[in-house]
């Protein structure tokens, strides 16, 4: 719950500079780069908490009927896609942010 908390105060600092008009600086390419990562870090927290619930819940069987089960199925590869793809917004972001300062700079 706290990577999906990290991720949206994110994406509200991310919103607020675009209500300010603030668009290609490195204040958002760093809220797009954390929003990525979060997502990715999402996948992480819940492949390792699936692997805790199932050894916690078979913890009283007896020896030899206790599991460890790992699961990544088609949301989380999608979650891991849609990460990535954020984070590559975040480099194309970083490259605009570099031409407008290349921009603002040439007389």
């Amino acid at each position: 719950t706290s990577v999906v908390i990290y991720a949206l105060f994110n994406l509200k600092k991310l919103f607020a500079l675009y209500e300010k008009g603030i668009v290609f600086t490195s204040k958002n390419v760093q809220c797009f780069q954390h929003i990525g990562i979060a997502l990715i870090v999402l996948i992480l927290a819940n492949l390792i908490h699936g692997a805790l619930l199932s050894v916690v819940l078979t913890f009283n069987n007896p020896a030899g009927e206790r599991m460890l089960s790992l699961t990544f199925g088609s949301e989380d590869m999608s979650t891991l896609i849609m990460g990535a793809m954020i984070i590559l917004v975040s480099w194309v972001m970083n490259e605009a942010a570099t031409l407008e300062q290349e921009q603002i700079h040439t007389v």
